[in-house]
């Protein structure tokens, strides 16, 4: 064997090494670097030379820089964190309805309500008194109001939630022409036999990310790249192209300018897709408003609706403090009755004499009617088979029971999610004592074959002086 040939054996030695102590370095960079997945130096050895006597290995080369990497971990979290992200999503949204039905049963609907027909029933014990009667007319007033109160913040919540769904589509928008860039960089590295560990990384993260917001499918293609759909959405990148989605306004049956979700058509149209759009932050904001908030919006009207109306018709069946036939107590829009629309009558505001009180014209003393306005508390008018007050019971211990289970499932999500991670930290993750032994390794093999160098330059230099003699 030629002294160039040990020349040649440290040279790869020195080379390999040092890639290899290269890359634990750039382990040890990322070591906190969200997505990063542990990459590895490959080795193996240089074919060897056939001298006759025996062969001779060439030394050591880099077969690959590989990352430490499952695809079937990086699938589940992508399925577990679209349960995950909707769960998280649903119980921040149920909580801050919550909190609003909480207060109003502390001092709202439950409170004015009983105050009202605790003011008509000491109204009926004097039925002519002024004072008492203005206090009825606030009373009712009070009631309007903390019915506008509960729809307004209703509505304040689904404005934030077509808020939210509008940012979020631009965050999809974002993510998916991320990964149609990053797929471009993978596959023209990889389709030239290089290895883009690092842009794989960052596209696996945006993955992960784009199935917190909507469920999507992932498929491989060549040279690296993928291929995302969504259900019934469709494609959502196709190698190196993305298909933008859009948030756009129209009529829904519950909410008006509702913020909805569409894919543009062959025609250049807009698809409305919201009714396929189940999972992920978006899939939680779509389903509450459309779902959960627009049943407790409609069980608020009814039940607003129902004591106005039936207030009012006790109150047209009797005759007011002049002899006058009674009128209505609350105004509001027969088209759509609703908590947003009830107010106490300008007339009756301004002279509360407009209230009835008798059954019959002229008898000022009689409270049959008051009588029966305020047993109205007791009846089951709503629907026929509940009272207003269990009704308001019913919707509060209802939004309580539903902020309960959506905090249990976020529980459950979440430890399936963590066990997840657990595993992809073995796989993937970087351990700073196993890259600190990695460290010394490659640097005392570094040394160990620059002296083989300084070795063979001692030899050689030690023929060239045979000559002088």
């Amino acid at each position: 064997m030629s002294i160039q040939k040990v020349f040649d054996q440290g040279r790869s030695g020195l080379a390999t090494n040092q890639k290899g102590l290269s890359v634990t370095s750039h382990n040890i960079s990322n070591v906190n670097t969200d997505g990063y997945s542990r990459q590895r130096v490959d080795v193996e050895n240089i074919d060897p030379t056939d001298l006759g006597a025996g062969r001779v290995g060439g030394g050591a080369r880099v077969r690959s820089i590989a990352r430490s990497h499952s695809d079937f971990v990086s699938r589940r979290l992508e399925k577990e964190g679209t349960d995950l992200h909707r769960a998280r999503a649903t119980t921040g949204i149920y909580s801050q309805i919550e909190n609003i039905f909480t207060n109003d049963s502390e001092q709202g609907l439950s409170k004015t309500m009983s105050g009202f027909f605790n003011e008509v029933r000491s109204l009926s014990t004097d039925p002519t008194s002024m004072p008492m009667r203005s206090a009825v007319v606030e009373s009712a007033n009070n009631v309007a109001r903390d019915f506008n109160r509960l729809n307004k913040a209703l509505d304040d919540v689904r404005v934030d939630l077509d808020n939210r769904v509008e940012g979020t589509v631009m965050r999809v928008n974002g993510l998916t022409q991320r990964i149609a860039d990053l797929n471009q960089r993978i596959m023209g590295i990889e389709g030239s036999q290089g290895v883009a560990n690092d842009e794989r990384d960052r596209r696996d993260l945006a993955l992960r990310e784009l199935s917190g917001l909507v469920d999507i499918q992932v498929s491989t293609i060549e040279n690296g790249g993928v291929n995302v759909a969504s259900g019934r959405i469709g494609t959502l990148v196709s190698g190196i192209d993305n298909t933008e989605i859009a948030a756009l306004r129209t009529q829904t049956e519950d909410f008006p300018d509702a913020m909805m979700v569409g894919v543009k058509t062959a025609s250049n149209g807009v698809r409305d897709v919201s009714e396929y759009v189940k999972g992920g932050e978006l899939g939680a904001y779509l389903n509450t408003r459309d779902e959960f908030l627009a049943g407790l919006k409609s069980d608020v009207n009814q039940m607003a609706g129902t004591f106005a109306s039936n207030v009012n018709q006790v109150n047209a069946s009797g005759f007011d403090g002049r002899g006058d036939k009674g009128g209505g107590i609350f105004d509001f829009d027969t088209g759509a009755v609703g908590a947003g629309t009830i107010k106490v009558s300008d007339e009756l505001r301004l002279n509360p004499n407009l209230l009835a009180g008798a059954m019959k014209q002229g008898a000022a003393g009689d409270n049959s009617v008051l009588l029966q306005m305020a047993d109205l508390e007791s009846k089951a008018i709503v629907g026929g088979e509940k009272t207003l007050l269990d009704f308001n019971s019913e919707i509060v211990g209802r939004v309580g029971i539903e902020t309960r289970s959506a905090n249990e499932a976020l529980e459950t999500q979440e430890g399936i999610y963590a066990q997840l991670e657990n595993l992809r930290e073995e796989e993937s993750g970087v351990s700073l004592d196993e890259e600190a032994m990695n460290m010394i390794k490659y640097q005392k093999a570094f040394d160990a074959s620059a002296k083989v160098i300084q070795v063979a330059d001692s030899m050689l230099e030690t023929v060239l002086n045979l000559k002088r003699f």
